[in-house]
């Protein structure tokens, strides 16, 4: 089962790197689901988690940096949801791993999926144009 449905030419925010961290994003998300959904080991389940935090991590990091440097005028909106986003994925992973059935892993899932698909459509092609002026590609 897939979460998010990949569409390159839907989710394409005009950045190439961050086009395939979303998509790498989305592949970790589809990957959390499908797993989470059979047989497989809490261990595997936590391992991809932990990617998938340590990934979101990163991608922000590297979309920050280059909204910092070109002073995108909407950094802070942008800085303060990934914060939101990354907090909330600790806090849920901190949750998991102290009693994993607390957590109902499929709604949880769920959710990522919509966020990061949210995220991309609204806050992210913000910035297309923005780095398209700016000749970033």
């Amino acid at each position: 089962m897939v979460v998010v449905v990949w569409d390159n030419e839907k989710y394409d925010v005009g950045v190439k790197a961050f086009n395939n961290h979303h998509k790498r994003l989305a592949d970790i998300i589809n990957l959390l689901h499908s797993i989470s959904d059979s047989d497989n080991n809490i261990n595997h389940i936590t391992l991809v988690y932990k990617e998938l935090l340590e990934y979101t991590k990163y991608h922000f990091s590297v979309e920050e940096k280059l909204l910092l440097k070109y002073k995108y005028e909407n950094y802070q909106v942008q800085k303060l949801e990934h914060q939101r986003f990354v907090d909330f994925l600790v806090e849920s992973f901190k949750k998991f791993k102290e009693d994993f059935y607390i957590v109902d892993l499929i709604e949880l899932i769920d959710f990522l999926g919509e966020w990061i698909v949210s995220h991309i459509l609204d806050e992210d092609q913000k910035y297309k144009e923005f780095f398209a002026a700016k000749g970033v590609s």
